[in-house]
């Protein structure tokens, strides 16, 4: 008894089958937890990180030692604890920290067990500052010294730089780190002037060991903090401290910036990150979902990428709102129901569409091939109906930002996989038919101009 995993499946499947998780939940669970001990009745469960230890004994705790204790005629205490991470399987160990008589720390404000590297989805946009950050976080202080990551807002950087100072603090809770924003900064400064203490500012940013500065473009003309951050620079550089800085720009973009500030943060690492493409947005969706316990329909979570076009902050908010929505109101989570949030809630991050509406693109193809438009969304698969129907769906594709779930719900509520090969078979017709490409072009010139074809 208690000698492998098979236990705590049989629990997580137990607690499905009482409704007490869902699905996916009870997927995440069993590929997260591991049997680590079982002694005097004490079942150890090992977990990836603190934030799933956290969240495993806040969420399951209670529930999985009622079924084990009934199961075995006898109390059972469960214990989550945290085995080494997966990114050290994946990477050399960090070096261990020189013996010290520096006392633990606190884990530093402001940093959020919520931002780590098991959390973050890596994708084309990204690997590049992720693996930078992995890097910098199990040698600080080394060749990646300063690092200064930047991007528009809500694509990653701060999430990146929590990631860096938590993955420290966990290998090294000896580590004086700080994590700030510029902005806080500079009112630091101001209560230490006003204080007449400003010697006391300067030791405490001088005596970290890694310092981590969210936004730094919000110092541009705050020229006496610039002055502090100058000195603190040098100290820390010249003594291998961990400086690492996020930007919504590049450095050189800065304006009443100090030019000595800006040759410093150019002589390290800079990495950029890009907005997510359509398949690490799905990926985000899916591993947010996964940490929430939560479960979307394919088809939303698939509208939800299409659709949001700024950025990962907005994309969780989405989630957020698409699940309370339904969670308070009863509904189903489908796609008419999440179109509508979405138009609700996020119009300004939604992909443009112009002014070309599926309602004037349908009436004008119908009406080029003397049909209805009753019959483009009916379920007739006669020769007549389906080529203008398929080139109905191609059309608004080329000439929308419509995704290809929404262009299926014009058309009677069809599946996007229909559309996507109503497309491919336009595709393939055009080449075995140069005239269609004709016809394409003058239903798009009479749709744009709303006139006949």
């Amino acid at each position: 008894m208690f000698t492998d995993n098979t236990e705590i499946r049989e629990t997580l499947q137990f607690l499905v089958d009482q409704n007490e998780i869902t699905e996916t939940e009870r997927l995440g669970c069993e590929e997260r937890m591991h049997l680590a001990s079982f002694q005097n009745n004490v079942l150890e469960i090992s977990t990836p990180s603190r934030y799933y230890r956290d969240r495993y004994e806040e969420r399951y705790k209670e529930k999985m030692e009622e079924h084990l204790s009934q199961m075995e005629g006898r109390p059972i205490t469960i214990e989550f604890s945290v085995r080494p991470s997966s990114l050290e399987s994946q990477n050399p160990s960090p070096t261990p920290p020189p013996e010290t008589n520096k006392p633990k720390q606190q884990r530093p404000a402001g940093l959020s067990l919520l931002y780590t590297f098991e959390t973050f989805v890596p994708g084309e946009n990204s690997l590049y500052p992720y693996n930078a950050a992995i890097a910098i976080a199990k040698k600080p202080g080394g060749a990646y010294n300063p690092c200064l990551i930047y991007g528009g807002v809500g694509l990653g950087k701060t999430h990146l730089m929590q990631a860096i100072g938590n993955y420290i603090y966990d290998h090294n809770p000896h580590a004086n780190i700080i994590f700030i924003s510029a902005e806080k900064m500079f009112h630091d400064l101001a209560s230490h002037t006003r204080g007449n203490s400003p010697h006391a500012f300067r030791e405490k940013y001088r005596n970290a060991d890694v310092l981590l500065m969210d936004d730094i473009h919000l110092l541009q003309r705050k020229v006496e903090t610039q002055n502090e951050l100058f000195y603190v620079f040098n100290e820390l550089y010249g003594h291998q401290k961990q400086i690492v800085f996020t930007c919504d720009r590049p450095i050189s973009e800065l304006q009443n910036f100090s030019s000595r500030l800006t040759s410093r943060f150019e002589r390290g690492l800079t990495v950029d990150l890009q907005p997510p493409t359509f398949e690490t947005k799905i990926a985000i969706i899916k591993k947010k979902l996964e940490i929430e316990g939560k479960e979307f329909p394919p088809e939303v979570i698939e509208l939800i990428a299409n659709t949001i076009q700024t950025n990962v902050r907005d994309l969780e908010a989405a989630i957020t709102n698409i699940h309370a929505y339904a969670d308070l109101t009863g509904e189903k989570i489908t796609l008419e129901s999440t179109i509508a949030r979405l138009k609700a809630t996020f119009a300004g991050s939604l992909a443009p569409q112009g002014t070309i509406s599926s309602s004037k693109v349908q009436k004008i193809i119908a009406d080029y091939f003397d049909i209805t438009v009753n019959d483009l969304k009916s379920k007739r698969k006669t020769k007549n109906i389906v080529y203008p129907r398929q080139l109905a769906m191609y059309i608004l594709r080329q000439i929308t930002d419509l995704s290809t779930t929404e262009i299926g719900l014009e058309f009677g509520g069809r599946d996007h996989t229909t559309v996507m090969h109503a497309c491919q078979k336009i595709e393939d017709l055009k080449i075995i038919d140069p005239n269609i490409e004709s016809t394409i072009r003058n239903l798009i010139r009479s749709v744009k101009e709303n006139g006949e074809p």
